[in-house]
This record gives structure tokens, sequence and C-alpha cells, in this order.
């Protein structure tokens, strides 16, 4: 088999590259702009398109999301996908007439069969491939953590899921989702801002990605109120069963907590946070005074840092009535078998940009043992920079595609998808350990 590319389109960022390797050799925003022509009289407006990170650099201010999320749903729009592979494509410099084009795509939860099928056509049809696979993206993140036995949590752009794997086997029996992530949270802060400080980011993605990602990144806190440690202190002393080792565990979590709340209190950024100036061109005209340009509103962002992350613990705050994440969780691990929930619960793998939040993993923990006192050990394990969880699910992929690459069963050729059609991808797509 020739060189089997990686390829792992998510809803905020793209990476692709080879298999075999730690990292991918491009990311992407999975974005496209255009650039129209200046004094162009003719109709339609001329336009130079790029894509990716360059849109925010060439591009006039008209940028579009590929795959844009909504409260409910996911779009794709499949022109501006077909472009954004192409020209991605075109970058490996692969010579067709000696080599193949072989890809495995991680497949991303919110895909549905209807998009498998235009996937299928993309790939085969304009981009000529030579073979495709999809692997789904829990067999990936699996894979990517290095673990045997736990609970991949997967807090995504729309959704989050919750796959429970045992020895090396994965329970999708057993999976939970809710319809809540990472774009909930912008929409939280987008409106927060839009009520408290009148500030429009929602209208046009330039001036989103100049506030959100950033407060987002750099300002949020995950904080648990003190009614709900103490109520876990209560459970614990009413447990005859409780132990010093678990006490100890509660005095940390909530220590850490207490420091979480100091910190955040002090923090001098917070109160002054730089939203930058956002002004359109206008033409000059001669003989008038020039009007001073805005400098930076400086806003207090402090109640949105504490807050901006509740929607994933309670999420009526958006507008939604599906599961917070802890009793996706909860439900997960006691739809299995008693005799592995605590194997689970010892190994719990935290994937997605919202799982980075300062305090998180302490407010996860309370929650759970809210729902849960039973839960005698709850462990997480967390991707340590925010790189590695970026590719976390492409490295999954890249390790499946290095061990089974020489597998004839690995890959849908073109000549079986010319036969069978595109239905054939989705049949075919790999979902446990081969």
């Amino acid at each position: 088999m020739d060189e089997l590319y990686i390829l792992d389109i998510g809803a905020h960022t793209t990476h692709f590259g080879l298999c075999g390797f730690s990292k991918p050799k491009y990311i992407e925003r999975t974005v496209s702009g255009k650039l129209f022509e200046k004094n162009c009289s003719s109709f339609p407006l001329k336009a130079k398109q790029y894509f990716g990170n360059a849109s925010f650099s060439q591009s006039n201010n008209n940028i579009s999301q590929i795959i844009s999320p909504d409260f409910q749903s996911v779009s794709i729009d499949w022109g501006e996908l077909d472009f954004f592979l192409t020209k991605l494509i075109e970058r490996l410099e692969i010579d067709r007439d000696t080599n193949d084009l072989n890809v495995l795509n991680v497949r991303s939860s919110y895909f549905t069969r209807k998009d498998d099928k235009h996937f299928a056509e993309l790939m085969f049809e304009t981009l000529n491939c030579d073979g495709v696979s999809n692997v789904l993206q829990p067999l990936c993140a699996v894979i990517g953590c290095s673990q045997v036995t736990g609970l991949c949590v997967d807090i995504g752009e729309i959704s989050s899921r919750c796959v429970p794997f045992y020895e090396g086997r994965i329970l999708y029996r057993h999976s939970a989702s809710a319809m809540i992530g990472g774009f909930h949270t912008t929409k939280y802060i987008q409106d927060k801002l839009s009520q408290d400080h009148g500030i429009i980011t929602n209208g046009s993605l330039m001036r989103t990605e100049a506030i959100v990602p950033k407060l987002k990144k750099e300002y949020l806190y995950a904080v648990s109120p003190k009614e709900l440690i103490d109520k876990i202190k209560k459970q614990n002393s009413e447990n005859t069963e409780n132990n010093l080792k678990f006490e100890e565990k509660i005095k940390l979590k909530s220590e850490k907590n207490n420091q979480i709340i100091e910190e955040m209190l002090h923090d001098k950024k917070l109160k002054t946070f730089e939203i930058p100036p956002f002004s359109k061109k206008k033409k000059k005209k001669s003989n008038e005074k020039k009007k001073r340009q805005k400098g930076p509103q400086i806003i207090d962002v402090s109640k949105i840092a504490e807050n901006a992350i509740n929607p994933l613990f309670s999420p009526h705050l958006v507008s939604k009535t599906c599961k917070p994440i802890h009793e996706m969780i909860q439900q997960s691990v006691m739809s299995c078998d008693l005799t592995v929930r605590q194997d689970l619960l010892k190994n719990i793998v935290l994937i997605g940009g919202s799982t980075l939040t300062k305090g998180f993993v302490e407010k996860l923990w309370f929650h759970l043992k809210e729902i849960s006192p039973e839960m005698s050990e709850i462990n997480f394990f967390v991707p340590n920079s925010e790189e590695d969880r970026g590719v976390f699910n492409w490295l999954g992929g890249s390790l499946f595609g290095n061990v089974y690459k020489t597998s004839n069963s690995l890959l849908v050729t073109k000549i079986l998808y010319e036969e069978e059609g595109p239905d054939i991808l989705n049949q075919k797509s790999i979902r446990s350990l081969m």
C-alpha cells in the first residue's frame, strides 16, 4: 500500500498529515474566505478565494464557516468543503501517476448517514482518491490516550459523548450523548456580552474570533458552589464506610476550588478585558477634520468568566432540555455491568477544549459525587496542553493507520465504490480494533 494520510475534519479546526507521526503536517481553521476586487464593475463581483488560516489575513471580512453548528444540528457547506480539501491535498504535491492517494478519515460524531454519502462522493469523484475509509472518533480517542479500560468523555463543539471501553473493546451499546458542547458556551458568552455591555459579536466571524476564543482560553474559570462542596462533605460523614483517604481528597479539591475563587477575585485582568475597535473604512473627504479613532473598549468580564462554563452542567441556562454532562456520564456508567463500573470510573479520559478550563475537573468531580455518592473512586486523565488536546483524535487515527495500513480490508477502494455506491463507506466504517 502507498502512503496513508489521516484526515480529521473538525467544526473548528482540520488536521491532516501522514500516519505514523505524532503531529499532523497541516492544522487549518475549517473556514473559507473571499477577497473581492476593488473597483470591479462586472456582476457577479470577481473574488479571490482563500481557505483555512489564510482566510483571516487575506480576506476582507468575507469569511464563512464550512461547518456551522447550531443549537440542534450541524450544517456542512459541501461546495466550500470541496474547495478546502482540494487546496489542502494540492499542498502534498503528490505525483498521481506513480502514487495512490489513500485517506483514513476520523469520522466526527456530528456526521449523519447523508453526510457520509456526500463525503464518499467528494473523496472518490471530486478528489479522485484511490482508497478511503472512516474510523469512528471514539475509537481514535481511546487509541490516542493509550488506555485500555475507562470512559472517554468528549466535549465537542455541538454535542458531548461518553463512550466506555473495557480491555480494549469499545462498548458502543452503553455510550451516552447530550446535545450540549463548546458552541453553547460560546453562545452564552456572546449573549452576555450583548446584554451586559452592548457588544455584538455574532454578526461577524472576524469579530467573534477577535474576542471569544481569547476569553474562553485565558479567562474562564469553573467554580464549584460552596453548597455543593458542603453537601458532599455531609454525604461522606453520614456514610459508615467513609475513610480518611476520601476525606483528604474532598479537602484537596475544596482547597483547589477556594484557590481558584481567590485568584479570580484578585485577577485584575478580568476587570480590564480589551475589546478591539472594529471600525468600517470610510472614504476620506478633502478639507475635513479627521475624526479620532476609537481606542479599545475596556470591560469587566469577571461574571462571564465565572459562569460561561455552567451551561455544560446546567443546560437550561441556554434553553436546552438535554442532560448535563455529569448525568450523561452517570447514565453511561450505570448501563454497564456492575462488575466493571468502578474500573471505568478510575480512568475518565477528558477530551475537548472546554475540559481545559481551570477548575473543570474539580467541578465535574463534585457534581458526579453529588448524584452518585456510591462512586467511591473517580479519577481523570486530561491531555496536558491545548496542543495535545487538539490533535488527540488525529493521533489516535495516526496510530491506528500505522498498525493496520497493510491490511487489505482497511480501505474502500475506488473500484468497490463504483460497484457498491456511496453507502459502502458508511457500511465499512471501522468501529473497533481489527
